[in-house]
């Protein structure tokens, strides 16, 4: 009897604790990535090739209205379930940049302060691999020509 009470003990003891703990989950990053950086480089009269090489492809272009496109981007952390939102449409007149409208507009572009996505991609230091990687028979071979 003493046995099945810590084994029940110890068994809802585990699954307890188990319930408390929370698997990893990644961050949730969609649509286009609107730095801050990016977005202070557009200029009034800029070419849609221009705009388009900036911000990348549109995540809608109405074959209807091609003087606008409109750009989205969501992050969601989900350590503090926060979720950040940036909505952009920008719009053309005979192909050039005339009008920003979402949550930024042309007039704010020049006193935006540098985002955090901008002091991540400007801080990426790529490098080479210090070790080649090998597979089995590369392995063999470098173990025989050693012996040699």
């Amino acid at each position: 009897m003493k046995q099945k009470f810590l084994l029940l003990t110890l068994v809802l003891v585990t699954v307890s604790l188990g319930a408390c703990l929370r698997p990893y989950q990644q961050d949730i990053q969609q649509g286009n990535l609107l730095t801050n950086d990016n977005l202070s480089r557009l200029k009034l009269g800029m070419s849609q090739r221009e705009v388009e090489f900036l911000l990348g492809t549109p995540m809608v272009a109405d074959p209807f209205h091609t003087d606008r496109w409109d750009y989205f981007y969501s992050y969601k952390t989900t350590k503090t379930r926060d979720t950040e939102v940036r909505q952009l449409s920008v719009f053309f007149t005979l192909g050039e940049l005339s009008k920003l409208q979402g949550y930024v507009t042309l007039g704010e572009l020049d006193t935006l302060p540098p985002s955090e996505e901008d002091l991540h991609v400007g801080g990426t230091v790529v490098t080479r691999p210090t070790q080649k990687r090998y597979g089995l028979f590369e392995r063999a071979a470098d173990a025989l020509r050693d012996d040699d």
